[in-house]
């Protein structure tokens, strides 16, 4: 039933008929009971007062987590993205729900241009920790656009869910972003989970003739964080709209010279990023 849920909501959204389904309206229900026993497993409060607080630090939850909405049960540690100006706020409120910082863990993620630190906070017998990474700039999808594939690029912020490359999430699919050495053990863990990895989309006879650079699962394409190719499950009606008022948001996987054969100084190599204002 799980993985015929997961391939109902791909159809529909790959279909553009989404809105108004049946498992639209599951997946928005299955978000709101997941982020609600997310916050419940963590003793966070409330979650009212957990998404005001992501909406006040700009905040979204990432990695694993953030799969759960879409029927991948995952447990383990939480892992909490934010600009680096909402350090101070989001130390009060995790310690006032009893976690207390342990030394700096920044070695404990591939370091990166768009990571300044990485907080990790526990609580005194409690399993699982809560790391906080924080971005070197305003905006918080910098270090998610960065990690090693793109099954984990998703985030569950105070509106609701986005997932960047759903199509191929959804279908247990995955591109590579990052072939590092440093990058061997997440691929490994997810392959373990049931993904299946590739550097390009040639790699799966259903993309054998896509569209390069236009594709939205396409290593090569130019993404926005409003395209075709994102998918949104928003909490209510209420936050629908909130999503399009977000940061002017664009990327490219660091791995685009594997799904085209023209020339390699058709574009100028290396990943990009880049960003407007901050995430809200």
């Amino acid at each position: 039933m799980i993985e015929q849920n997961r391939r109902e909501l791909l159809a529909h959204f790959l279909a553009g008929s989404l809105d108004g389904s049946c498992i639209f309206e599951k997946t928005q229900q299955t978000l709101r009971t997941e982020f609600g026993n997310i916050v419940h497993k963590y003793q966070l409060g409330t979650s009212e007062k957990f998404r005001e607080l992501l909406k006040s630090c700009h905040a979204v939850i990432s990695g694993s987590q953030a799969l759960v909405p879409f029927s991948y049960f995952f447990f383990g540690d939480l892992d909490l993205y934010a600009p680096l100006s909402s350090q101070d706020e989001l130390h009060r409120y995790l310690e006032g729900k009893n976690f207390f910082r342990s030394s700096p863990s920044s070695n404990l993620y591939r370091r990166s241009p768009s990571i300044v630190t990485v907080h990790r906070y526990h609580r005194d017998g409690f399993e699982y920790h809560i790391d906080v990474v924080y971005s070197s700039n305003s905006s918080t999808l910098a270090p998610i656009a960065e990690f090693f594939s793109t099954v984990p690029m998703n985030f569950i912020a105070h509106h609701g869910v986005v997932s960047l490359y759903p199509a191929l999430t959804l279908a247990g699919r995955g591109l590579i972003n990052d072939s590092s050495t440093n990058s061997q053990e997440s691929i490994t863990k997810y392959t373990q989970r049931g993904f299946s990895f590739g550097h390009s989309l040639k790699e799966w006879d259903t993309y054998q003739y896509h569209s390069c650079m236009e594709d939205p699962s396409c290593a090569f394409t130019f993404r926005l964080l409003y395209d075709s190719g994102v998918l949104h499950i928003p909490f209510d009606e209420v936050s629908r709209a909130l999503h399009r008022h977000q940061v002017s948001f664009t990327w490219r996987l660091n791995t685009y010279q594997h799904c085209i054969s023209s020339p390699r100084d058709l574009v100028a190599p290396g990943f990009t990023i880049s960003y407007k204002a901050e995430f809200g």
